[in-house]
């Protein structure tokens, strides 16, 4: 009893020919599309950038473990954090956090975690008081950091205070972009391609992944400094990032053809897919999607698209 069908295969618009014909000889209209590998065109290293001298920051590697990867329903249960001064290590800071839940079998697994490690560690309130007075001003440091930051801010909001507005860098962007030929960007891949010890056995521990990516952390600004003569924060997001394409996680998105103009920009933004950006799936930068819209409907499409990644993160 559909009036009209979208045909939207992946990467390509094979299904087109047998669409029409079957248009033809049905009264179900046919909406031509696809389902596209959007990329963006450069990675996020710095947030809220400012004006200051990576030989003159105070930084704070921190990192988080916690029951799920949503920063609503799920909890931090530690918090461990590195303080970085003039490239030495001035304190550390490590605490638990009570969820007030029995944790699960996965969580402990991971973690290592127990439900007597947490049972009469602080409250979050408790806690975020003092991950907040040792975070002070600095510059905040994480691997994947909008996972990190994203679950403090949660967290803060949670209990009534301000998100955190601190500078923040993110060592996975970071990697991905002064180190564009390693084969895979995991924290421990990292640390070993830097020769940083790092051990299996003890990661997935806040204070030991925030121990590792601090001394990870030093050799990037070795390198911002000796290969890119990068020395201030605001200038870290200006270096060249050939490969972005190539490396980044594609999200899928549906296009729509809603007329002519859309038809023709439909067909060129494939054209471009699946010559000059091909890679293991037909990529399409965001920025080309974006100087060819006119005529196109654009959807989020499937559980790999933008919105399901937002939700992931709010829910």
């Amino acid at each position: 009893g559909h009036k009209a069908i979208a045909v939207t295969d992946h990467g390509c618009i094979q299904a087109f020919p047998e669409a029409q014909a079957a248009e033809a000889k049905t009264n179900v209209k046919i909406i031509y599309g696809t389902e596209a590998y959007m990329v963006e065109d450069h990675f996020q290293c710095v947030f809220n950038p400012i004006d200051l001298e990576l030989e003159k920051a105070s930084f704070v590697v921190l990192d988080f473990e916690t029951t799920g990867l949503s920063n609503k329903y799920d909890d931090i249960i530690e918090f461990g954090g590195v303080k970085l001064e003039q490239g030495m290590v001035a304190s550390s800071f490590q605490t638990f956090i009570n969820p007030k839940k029995k944790l699960s079998a996965f969580t402990t697994n991971l973690t290592g975690i127990t439900d007597r490690d947490v049972m009469n560690a602080p409250t979050l309130e408790q806690a975020l008081f003092k991950i907040k007075n040792f975070i002070g001003d600095s510059v905040i440091v994480a691997h994947n950091a909008e996972f990190d930051i994203g679950m403090l801010n949660a967290s803060l909001i949670k209990i009534g205070q301000s998100p955190l507005k601190n500078p923040v860098i993110d060592t996975l962007s970071l990697s991905r972009t002064i180190y564009p030929d390693l084969r895979r960007y995991t924290l421990g891949y990292i640390c070993n391609q830097l020769n940083v010890e790092y051990n299996e056995d003890e990661a997935h521990r806040a204070d030991y992944d925030a121990e590792v990516t601090s001394q990870a952390f030093m050799h990037m600004i070795h390198t911002l400094d000796t290969k890119f003569k990068v020395t201030n924060i605001k200038d870290i997001d200006s270096i060249p990032q050939p490969n972005t394409i190539r490396m980044a996680r594609p999200k899928h998105v549906t296009i729509y053809a809603k007329n002519q103009v859309g038809f023709k920009n439909l067909f060129k933004l494939i054209s471009y897919s699946n010559v000059e950006y091909i890679a293991d799936v037909p990529r399409l930068p965001r920025s080309i999607i974006e100087s060819n819209r006119e005529g196109l409907i654009l959807g989020s499409a499937c559980l790999n698209g933008e919105i399901f990644d937002l939700m992931g993160r709010e829910s």
